[in-house]
């Protein structure tokens, strides 16, 4: 339950971003206790199915598409409301239309219609460009002493230029030509190779 929470805050924030490009115009929106309900049913429906943020995403680009586009409704007087995009109505249409079929159909209407653009954040990306605790305390172990290389090679992502403890770090760079070596994929997302 605590994974379908994460998914509604993202579906909430995304609509409203989506709706925002629509209509033209950064919008508020404040979600009712009947938002909440549709999205609870929407997560119960589909509870054998590994939902993630890009499906919910597809989800309401799908709804969206079908609330301005196909019923030709007018975004600047016309607005659309979250639990308009999670309904069993919807839900309906969604199950009746193949995967493809339905991706086209957003590119080919939505997207064109629109011009909308969603900015996709990648988990990896964000674990990779971010300093945790758990691999600060790992460095700190041995900094600057001599098991402190073979330590940082055995239990951490190696070199990483936003930590304290490898600006200061003796073998920063042995470290980042590991991480080049070992990591090369980590090493580009980390900005070190253009």
């Amino acid at each position: 339950m605590n994974n379908s929470r994460k998914l509604y805050h993202y579906a909430v924030d995304t609509f409203v971003e989506l709706l925002s490009q629509i209509r033209g115009r950064k919008i508020r929106y404040k979600c009712s206790d009947t938002d909440f309900a549709n999205w609870d049913f929407f997560a119960f429906q589909y509870r054998s199915v590994n939902i993630g943020e890009s499906y919910v995403r597809e989800f309401i680009e799908f709804g969206l598409n079908y609330w301005y586009v196909v019923k030709q409704r007018d975004p600047r007087v016309s607005s659309c409301r979250f639990m308009n995009i999670f309904n069993k109505a919807m839900l309906a249409r969604w199950d009746k239309l193949h995967p493809e079929f339905r991706t086209k159909i957003i590119r080919t209407e939505l997207k064109q219609e629109y011009d909308i653009k969603i900015k996709k954040s990648s988990r990896i990306s964000e674990l990779v460009n971010q300093v945790r605790s758990g691999e600060g305390r790992f460095k700190a172990q041995y900094h600057n002493k001599k098991k402190g290389l073979a330590w940082c090679i055995a239990n951490t992502s190696l070199y990483f230029h936003k930590s304290s403890l490898c600006a200061t770090c003796e073998n920063k760079s042995i470290c980042k030509d590991e991480l080049k070596r070992q990591y090369p994929k980590v090493y580009k997302m980390r900005g070190y190779e253009s």
